[in-house]
């Protein structure tokens, strides 16, 4: 296995780079979601365990498409803030 990265790697030009990049994190989230329902008690090979996986992949989702949204704040009449 330690050759096959080593033989990989050898092989990267800047494009292939962002790609085994992208590939690499990719990896690092899905074993993130098994460790953290693992965690949580759901046994691996179950329809709990991918559900729980999906239900961490939506939260991770939305979580990053908030980081990337610029929030708008106004008061109203009586003070209180709206943001969207």
């Amino acid at each position: 296995m330690r050759y096959f990265i080593l033989l990989l790697l050898a092989g990267c030009t800047p494009e292939n780079g962002e790609a085994l990049q992208r590939f690499g994190d990719a990896l690092q989230g899905k074993q993130d979601e098994i460790k953290e329902c693992e965690k949580l008690g759901f046994k691996p090979d179950t329809e709990a365990f991918a559900n729980c996986r999906l239900q961490i992949r939506a939260m991770n989702t939305h979580k990053s498409s908030q980081t990337n949204r610029t929030m708008h704040c106004s008061r109203d009449a009586v003070g209180n803030y709206n943001c969207y």
